[in-house]
């Protein structure tokens, strides 16, 4: 009899889709952007005001969740500001 680990079984060393969406995990390659919580603001106007804002982190690594919400919420913000 051997000693072999059973075939498809889970991988190791995956991460949960679970500890991205609750914030504990940063995005890596391959994770996208997080869907606006901000109704009226698309995700291709966050991205870009978070490259301007993030300007020095934007080439070196992913943004984490919290940075993508502190993008928003600043955004949003300014948004607001000048509507008014």
């Amino acid at each position: 009899m051997s000693s072999r680990p059973p075939r498809g079984g889970a991988r190791r060393g995956c991460l949960s889709s679970n500890s991205y969406r609750n914030g504990t995990e940063t995005p890596g390659p391959g994770r996208g952007q997080p869907t606006p919580a901000t109704p009226g603001l698309t995700k291709r106007v966050i991205r870009e005001h978070a490259r301007r804002i993030f300007r020095d982190r934007w080439t070196r690594r992913a943004l984490s969740l919290k940075e993508w919400r502190l993008a928003e919420e600043d955004l949003a913000r300014k948004l607001e500001a000048e509507a008014f």
